[in-house]
């Protein structure tokens, strides 16, 4: 996904430098191109440090401690 969001950034600032748009535009592009290789380095950073199980959308992730039979009080 962050390589996509590159991509569609570096064809951005390309159009904008082809076609010759005001600075404003070829700064903010430089900083979401900037914004996704930073976050694009934390992805590659942090890749092995979550294990499968830990994940919140996890099938085997039993972290709710409520049974099914407690509902919730509204006050």
């Amino acid at each position: 996904m962050v390589l996509a969001w590159l991509a569609g950034d570096l064809a951005k600032t390309g159009y904008f430098v082809a076609t010759g748009s005001p600075l404003q535009f070829w700064i903010c592009a430089i900083l979401q191109i900037s914004i996704d290789i930073f976050i694009l380095g934390q992805v590659f950073a942090y890749r092995k440090n979550t294990a499968a199980g830990e994940l919140p959308y996890a099938t085997n992730n039993q972290t709710d401690t409520t049974s099914s039979s407690e509902s919730p009080t509204i006050d």
